[in-house]
């Protein structure tokens, strides 16, 4: 392609030039199979001559110079659009003209309201950022201690992955936001404390290409949230160690003597080449696993307990955590209490009236119950367990979710029919319930491709209606309807938490860069052991919180206390009186036919 494309500017160097005329030149040049060698000579009868429907094309334009006229293809130009061509080039000469020097130096690209006293690079910190004064003083966080790297010292720029674990009730939510303390935030500060990023990106995760691969709610946990950022680590800490170095030898090594053994019927000729190319492979090791365990550790020391890193990994320079994840696994956990048939009666029994609080409150509060309203409750529904009946219903309730479906009534934001609110999921299911402190719970997971803001949560919440019996199975088929509307109540946070974060897409297409590791975390290894030891702790946690503050207690009040049966029964009587009218506009259709028919046999 390149001698082609050489012969052809050749040729139109033959042209004669003349600075007061020029024309553009649109050139299309036929590419032949990549197996079929052709000559420069040949080139242009091949593309005269040749009928291959396989053809491609590749096209660009060329200014030459023109003088008198040149040949009768270019007389036939006519002279309006040699005038527009000419209007064009001086629009655009106008157009450089107006940009200042220093916009073509910064790149910087002119906005309504656009102030060239002001540098777009100078802008303030981000104002959830512990960069932010307001920030620091309204939680009392300091930017010291920090790890001051020596001038000695080299340092090296690489983007990482970074597998991260988190307990998110003490959060605004995983992202970073104004004046609200975030998980991202933490991270930040932490990055800065440990040298990796510097002083004059701190506040602004822009400059040091901050991406992560979800955005949890207020309340949400994670044990494998992802997230890739450029930071600056030592030289030390991106070269293979001498111990991986060694078992990458050591395996090196087993692998060319088991080769050998098979290979030992070849002649001596064939086995004198095998032997030169296993020691030259040998000593050329590259390691897949850098060490970064030390770096790690930098990290998290400065950290809070509640968040840890259990993975760090090199990965490539265009590599971003919210568009190159592939999948994702949450996981709820349900109290089988929640799926009690008439939870009105359980709050009777305990001497709390759903009805006398609708008459005496307006508006409801956020935790409704007092804590020994909540204490009395979960005392007695505690040792409740869940029958078989209402697992399979929980399940049936839970397989409607799979596949493509509209969830614009499990978000808020979206309305029927927005393409937007088509989600895939794969599969969501239910585990056997298992027994913490007396207290039966059943784990679910799901996995998707992406989730909505709330969308788990209102799913969970539409599965334990229809499991008790609040809401019948044919509900589903209204709420995945594009053009219905179903309210929707929204589950607790605290039972959620992020379990698994996938990026096959990556590693399929790094494949090549075999001195990198794939970004996979179902091996066993180091950073598998401390992610199934964080996800006990999220599971601990979630318990130790539903004792002390009754979340889920809460919500059933809730959901008795707003009647979601009743709009439950609303939204299927909508439907029923939807499909009589229209078998009454079918039926008046059709007596109107019969009357024109006979109308016009009279006529």
């Amino acid at each position: 392609l390149k001698h082609m494309l050489g012969s052809t500017l050749r040729l139109l160097q033959r042209l004669p030039r003349n600075s007061s005329q020029q024309k553009i030149y649109k050139i299309s040049l036929l590419v032949a199979p990549y197996n079929q060698f052709l000559p420069a000579s040949s080139f242009f009868s091949y593309c005269t001559s040749n009928n291959d429907a396989n053809r491609r094309y590749l096209t660009f334009s060329i200014m030459a110079g023109d003088e008198s006229g040149g040949s009768n293809d270019n007389n036939n130009d006519n002279k309006s659009g040699q005038k527009r061509n000419n209007n064009n080039r001086q629009n655009n000469n106008n157009r450089n003209k107006k940009r200042s020097k220093k916009d073509v130096k910064n790149h910087i690209t002119r906005k309504h309201g656009f102030d060239e006293s002001k540098d777009e690079r100078d802008k303030p910190p981000h104002e959830g950022s512990f960069a932010f004064e307001g920030m620091r003083k309204q939680f009392g966080v300091s930017l010291e201690p920090r790890t001051i790297i020596g001038e000695d010292q080299k340092t090296l720029k690489r983007k990482v992955a970074l597998l991260l674990g988190f307990v998110g009730t003490n959060y605004a939510g995983f992202q970073i936001n104004g004046m609200q303390r975030s998980i991202q935030a933490e991270i930040e500060l932490a990055l800065y404390r440990a040298g990796m990023i510097a002083e004059s990106n701190f506040g602004r995760p822009h400059k040091y290409s901050w991406s992560m691969s979800a955005r949890t709610d207020k309340g949400v946990h994670a044990c494998a949230q992802v997230c890739s950022v450029k930071v600056e680590l030592l030289e030390s800490e991106v070269q293979p160690s001498q111990q991986q170095l060694k078992e990458m030898e050591k395996e090196m090594e087993k692998k060319n003597n088991s080769t050998a053994e098979g290979e030992s019927g070849e002649k001596d000729a064939s086995a004198a080449t095998n032997t030169t190319t296993v020691t030259t492979t040998t000593t050329s090791v590259s390691s897949t696993d850098y060490d970064m365990e030390t770096a790690r550790k930098r990290l998290e020391e400065y950290l809070p307990p509640d968040i840890r890193v259990m993975d760090m990994l090199r990965t490539t320079r265009n590599m971003c955590a919210k568009t190159q994840r592939d999948r994702v696994r949450y996981q709820y956990m349900i109290p089988s209490f929640m799926l009690q048939e008439n939870w009105t009666q359980v709050l009777s029994d305990q001497g709390i009236s759903v009805k006398a609080k609708q008459d005496d409150e307006e508006k409801i509060d956020k935790n409704p119950l007092t804590k020994e309203e909540v204490a009395k409750v979960k005392n007695a529904v505690e040792g409740y367990r869940s029958t078989e009946e209402q697992r399979q219903r929980l399940q049936a309730v839970l397989d409607r979710y799979k596949g493509t479906n509209p969830f614009h009534n499990f978000t808020k934001g979206l309305q029927p029919g927005q393409p937007q609110a088509n989600r895939f999921i794969e599969y969501f299911r239910m585990q056997d319930p298992v027994v913490i402190d007396g207290v039966e719970w059943i784990p679910t997971q799901v996995l998707g491709q992406s989730f909505l803001l709330h969308q788990i949560r209102k799913m969970i919440s539409m599965a334990i209606d229809v499991a008790r019996g609040a809401a019948p199975l044919e509900i589903m088929d209204k709420a995945l309807n594009k053009k219905e509307r179903v309210r929707v109540g929204i589950a607790p946070a605290q039972g959620l938490f992020l379990e698994m974060s996938f990026f096959g897409g990556y590693n399929r297409r790094k494949a090549q860069n075999q001195d990198l590791p794939n970004l996979d975390w179902s091996q066993e290894g180091p950073a598998k052991e401390r992610w199934k030891a964080f996800r006990h702790q999220i599971r601990q946690h979630i318990v130790e919180e539903e004792k002390q503050q009754g979340n889920f207690i809460q919500y059933m009040f809730v959901q008795e206390y707003f009647n979601f049966t009743k709009y439950y029964e609303e939204a299927m009587a909508g439907s029923s009186n939807k499909d009589t009218e229209k078998e009454g506009a079918g039926a008046e259709a059709s007596e109107g036919a019969n009357v024109k028919k006979e109308d016009d046999a009279a006529v």
